[in-house]
């Protein structure tokens, strides 16, 4: 037998061999595959550089963001209505592809390198467009309204630097988020507890860069050139990348676990082929794989326990009634008798365990949820640009000072409602809830989405009345046909609208991240959480489909005037708004109420049903047998297909 990993020899290990080996999964493995101290890596140690990542990438972002579509029309010559439209193209299409990043990670790179070589990427897209500003052969004339257009290499150049940016963020957002739940053991209950707090904090930080991005970096981009509006995002990503490489030593990583969608179309094609197969009365009679799943190691010892270990290292998941006819996929109806013996044939093509069944299930089942939260996100997508819009054309002075705020930098009321409300959730409302429902979270994933939509209901018609208002206020004073004058109406009146939407944040946000994470398969986790990043990019197209919409079906009146709401009728469309959300709110709610959330078999399997039973109160082991021991006797077991009970003679024997 090949030596032990040095790891596996600790003179101070006085728990059951076997039980040390299920525990070693894929939550304690370091960066080269061996397995690591639980108590020295993951958890908030590993968190903590994660957690820093997010911030500073955050601010790159919304940095990068805030002042695009200004650049677009300065800078790059564009109308306003160009620039809109170019920049909510490109904004949709960097969160929809980030299904691209999430699937490379599942199925081939692991979330780690995915985030190392994505971050990579989106560096490289900041620097091309910090070039594009700095270099004169790529950067437009900047003469006033009377030069020259950008040449088509100037165009070309800045464009494809921004969807290289779009196409590296897009691989690291739902990433970077699952690799912080991978730091949690879901298996400890302590630790379950921990990953549930850790989505509240990872939201909470991204709300430290918001902040950060729409108040100091604001301000002081509007008093530089652009080398800088592009510079500052470059730095900031580069000492994220930094940091988050400082903590390689502390992380837990995961392996990926292949192709999901080919483990999907498994089941589809099995169950169309035995769809004439009557569905036996009782679910026991369905296939699941038996042994126990060993998690693969690459170690020389691991092939002294088994010779073929399982290629599928996912958990066992419970049967369900939900699809009944995807269970047609794991009706055993062919046994093929192979040297006296009856074996079943083992394609996954033919015959799937319950598991993977109902991992598709599990898929299936999260789609009207997914949809459900969409319009909250329609919601959501105001903020950046009607609320900014909004602001621009009312009085941003300071209280009595002359200082003007940017309308951009409202949105930082956002972040310090989230940044105050998270910790009263999480430390004071949680313990409190939880008392009267039982639920370790205090109120369920769905319930919680399902108070946040509440919120952007009551946020848009916050927005709504706000407007009327301030419509009224303009209407008085001959502002109607004004494009450039300043309704007399504080900016600060719009701070109850931000607020709304802020609360909506803490709960439907952070539940939504939480809840496509924790109801994904095990194999498709960073494809789940791309599907919470992604639906703010369906939202967004969906968004400019709607405004276009509304404005074709008014007419003259046009309730959306980009170039002057006080000709508009924005009322009307934030009142449209909430009576859409309050509709989706009900359809919400009789989806939540059908979910079946995912179960796991926790029931202990044996080490190999084929082979042996592992009992060590009925075999009377030792109380504190040595790994070897245990090795070697699994070893003489497994070799000479002896039965169960003469394991305590191999195990003497050793």
């Amino acid at each position: 037998m090949a030596p032990l990993h040095k790891e596996l020899l600790n003179e101070n290990l006085q728990e059951d061999p076997l039980t040390y080996l299920d525990g070693m999964t894929e939550s304690t493995l370091d960066l080269q595959g061996k397995p690591t101290d639980k108590t020295r890596s993951g958890r908030w140690r590993a968190c903590a550089f994660l957690i820093t990542y997010e911030i500073m990438e955050r601010m790159a972002w919304l940095m990068l963001t805030t002042n695009l579509v200004g650049y677009l029309e300065s800078s790059m010559r564009e109308s306003q209505k160009m620039a809109r439209r170019n920049f909510t193209n490109w904004m949709g299409v960097s969160h929809v592809s980030s299904f691209f990043g999430a699937f490379l990670a599942d199925a081939y790179l692991g979330r780690f390198w995915t985030i190392c070589v994505f971050s990579g990427v989106y560096l490289v897209g900041l620097l091309m467009m910090t070039m594009s500003v700095s270099i004169p052969a790529l950067k437009p004339d900047s003469c006033g309204d009377f030069c020259q257009n950008p040449t088509a290499i100037q165009v070309g150049f800045f464009y494809a630097a921004l969807y290289v940016s779009a196409l590296g963020s897009a691989g690291v957002w739902p990433c970077l988020s699952a690799f912080g739940a991978d730091q949690f053991d879901d298996r400890e209950p302590s630790e379950k507890l921990m990953r549930s707090s850790y989505f509240n904090w990872f939201f909470l930080s991204s709300a430290v860069g918001s902040l950060l991005s729409y108040t100091v970096l604001v301000f002081a981009e509007s008093k530089v050139n652009d080398q800088w509006l592009f510079g500052i995002p470059t730095v900031c990503l580069s000492s994220a990348l930094c940091v988050f490489l400082f903590g390689v030593s502390f992380y837990r990583f995961k392996q990926a676990k292949g192709n999901p969608f080919i483990k999907m179309g498994q089941v589809m094609v099995a169950a169309y082929r035995k769809r004439q197969v009557s569905l036996p009365p009782d679910e026991t009679r369905l296939y699941e794989e038996q042994e126990r799943e060993l998690r693969r190691q690459k170690f020389a010892w691991f092939e002294a326990i088994t010779p073929s270990p399982p290629s599928s290292i996912s958990k066992k998941l419970c049967h369900t009634n939900s699809f009944r006819f995807l269970d047609k996929a794991a009706v055993i109806d062919t046994i093929r008798i192979v040297d006296g013996t009856a074996r079943i044939p083992l394609s996954r093509w033919r015959l799937c365990p319950v598991t993977q069944v109902e991992e598709l299930k599990m898929v299936l089942r999260i789609a009207p949820v997914w949809m459900g939260t969409l319009m909250f996100n329609v919601i959501k997508v105001q903020v950046p640009s009607l609320f900014v819009q909004q602001g621009q054309t009312m009085d941003r002075r300071l209280l009595v000072s002359d200082l003007s705020i940017p309308s951009t930098s409202m949105q930082g009321v956002i972040s310090l409602t989230v940044l105050f409300s998270i910790p009263i959730y999480d430390l004071v409302l949680v313990p409190l809830v939880k008392r009267y429902t039982k639920n370790e979270r205090g109120f369920s994933l769905l319930q919680r989405m399902g108070y946040g939509m509440v919120f952007s209901v009551l946020a848009m018609v916050a927005a709504a009345v706000v407007e009327m208002q301030r419509l009224k206020i303009a209407e008085d004073n001959n502002l109607l046909n004004s494009e450039d004058k300043h309704v007399p109406l504080s900016v600060f009146w719009l701070v109850p609208q931000y607020f709304l939407e802020g609360l909506g944040e803490v709960f439907t946000s952070v539940a939504q991240l939480e809840f496509f994470y924790d109801q994904a398969p095990d194999g498709m986790r960073s494809l789940g959480t791309a599907l919470y990043v992604a639906n703010y990019g369906v939202a967004v197209f969906f968004n400019s489909l709607l405004t276009t919409l509304v404005n074709h079906i008014s007419g003259d009146s046009r309730w959306i005037r980009a170039s002057n709401l006080n000709g508009g009728h924005l009322s009307y469309f934030y009142w449209l708004l909430a009576a859409m959300g309050s509709v989706n709110l009900v359809l919400y709610t009789l989806t939540a109420i059908c979910y079946r959330y995912k179960k796991v078999d926790r029931s202990l399997m044996s080490l190999d049903s084929r082979s042996f039973e592992w009992n060590a109160s009925e075999l009377g082991l030792m109380k504190k047998p040595t790994l070897f021991n245990h090795i070697q006797a699994m070893k003489v077991v497994a070799d000479q297909q002896l039965p169960a009970k003469s394991l305590l003679k191999a195990t003497t024997a050793t």
